[in-house]
């Protein structure tokens, strides 16, 4: 098996230009749209990396190919969850998930 080799980790201000431009879009963008759209340029690796780090702390969700934020700041998250649940090949958030949204809405 192959193995990949990182040649070095992310720079947290790196990491939260990231999370800003997903949250500041007005569109669910696309990899490739939000890679372009940084205002610094960023090696596609280390970008990877960033957008694979956020999935496994669930601050977004990549459904499609598109990028959802995910994490409770998001005002748009109850919309795309109620539009994904009404489709059979959309995005089902769970029950206990929002739950969990809204649970920690009002700490």
């Amino acid at each position: 098996m192959a193995t990949t080799t990182v040649l070095h980790e992310p720079r947290l201000d790196t990491i939260l230009m990231v999370e800003r431009e997903i949250q500041k879009a007005k569109s669910y963008p696309t990899k490739k749209e939000l890679w372009q759209s940084l205002p610094r340029k960023l090696q596609y690796q280390t970008f990877n990396r960033i957008l694979d780090y956020l999935e496994s702390s669930n601050k977004i969700l990549l459904d499609k190919g598109e990028i959802v934020w995910t994490f409770p700041s998001n005002p748009r998250r109850e919309d795309y969850s109620r539009v994904a649940s009404g489709s059979a090949s959309g995005l089902a958030i769970s029950e206990s998930l929002l739950v969990l949204f809204v649970g920690q809405e009002h700490l």
